[in-house]
């Protein structure tokens, strides 16, 4: 382990039950290697093991549908690079293996409640710029919104996280808390989101708030070209929140359909912007759905970009 040049821990139940294994990786911890967490299995760490190595790098094995996928982000990983010379040159994926790839890992997530009539995605920046208190705020607010939606509306309404950054993945409660690093790629958040309704009933409300702290590091249209082809989508409530600064105000509006749907916030305001966000956006969904059951067949889309505008007119006053 002296020479070793960064400590990879395989993260299990096994692993974590084992003695010899936690003892390698404090001993990794005096010799001051670079250490990353590879998790074999969705597992939670101890509170210890957690408070020490929550600032470690960790990429979740099993949430990805291919071993070269795995092995691409593996290898991309900061701190390994003097460990990867001469490893085996990684395949690049065409267009359709990525659509594949995207849509298999979207039927791999199982969410709490599959026949939720109104749907909220949070669609989070977890890039590394997002490290430190503004990911603790990110997870106080997710935590506090699951707990509130279950508590006030049931099986009737459901939260969808996605996490973004280099890749993109859905996530359960289980995963939470999540981790800052990577790069701030849009597309992927995005390739997620393809063929989303064909997953839950089409008589579902939608709302997609969409949060990030800087421009993206990929070029993302052709990708939102795609998604804006899908009726959802483009039913959907959006609203986009932007962290510290507006430097991504054209592109985060971009995907919520206008400026006027983008509020900027400041770290401290966070936590309660996205809990309100949630809030609004499930009491407006309601207020489309059961106009819906009221006017039957004959009901067109109520004008979602102004109810987005009226979201984010009230975010705003929160959001300094």
């Amino acid at each position: 382990m002296e020479k070793c040049g960064c400590f990879i821990a395989l993260i299990s139940e096994n692993y974590l039950a084992s003695s010899n294994c936690k003892d390698e990786l404090n001993y990794a911890r005096e010799l001051e290697k670079p250490r990353l967490l590879v998790y074999l299995e969705d597992v939670q760490l101890p509170g210890g093991m957690r408070m020490r190595l929550s600032r470690l790098q960790a990429i979740h094995k099993y949430k990805y549908v291919s071993e070269t996928a795995f092995m691409q982000k593996l290898l991309e990983t900061k701190g390994l690079e003097s460990c990867c010379e001469g490893a085996y040159p990684i395949v690049e994926e065409n267009h359709w293996q990525v659509e594949s790839r995207t849509r298999e890992l979207s039927r791999e997530y199982k969410p709490t409640n599959p026949d939720a009539d109104i749907r909220l995605i949070l669609a989070v920046d977890t890039s590394g710029s997002m490290s430190g208190f503004r990911i603790e705020a990110l997870n106080k607010a997710i935590r506090k919104i699951l707990e509130d939606v279950l508590h006030k509306y049931g099986d009737t309404v459901d939260v969808d996280i996605l996490q973004y950054s280099t890749e993109a993945t859905w996530i359960s409660k289980s995963s939470l808390p999540l981790q800052a690093s990577g790069m701030t790629n849009y597309s992927e958040a995005l390739k997620c989101l393809l063929g989303y309704e064909y997953r839950f009933p089409k008589c579902s409300q939608c709302a997609v708030v969409f949060v990030t702290d800087g421009s993206p590091t990929d070029p993302y249209q052709d990708t939102l070209f795609q998604l804006q082809k899908e009726n959802w989508f483009y039913e959907a409530l959006k609203v986009g929140i932007m962290i510290g600064n507006d430097e991504s105000l054209k592109d985060v509006a971009a995907i919520v359909d206008s400026p006027n749907a983008v509020v900027n916030v400041s770290d401290h305001s966070i936590s309660r912007v996205l809990e309100a966000a949630a809030e609004f956006v499930i009491t407006a969904l309601e207020t489309r759905r059961n106009q819906m059951i009221i006017e039957g067949n004959m009901y067109e889309n109520l004008e979602s970009e102004h109810m987005n505008e009226s979201i984010v007119l009230n975010l705003r006053k929160m959001g300094q």
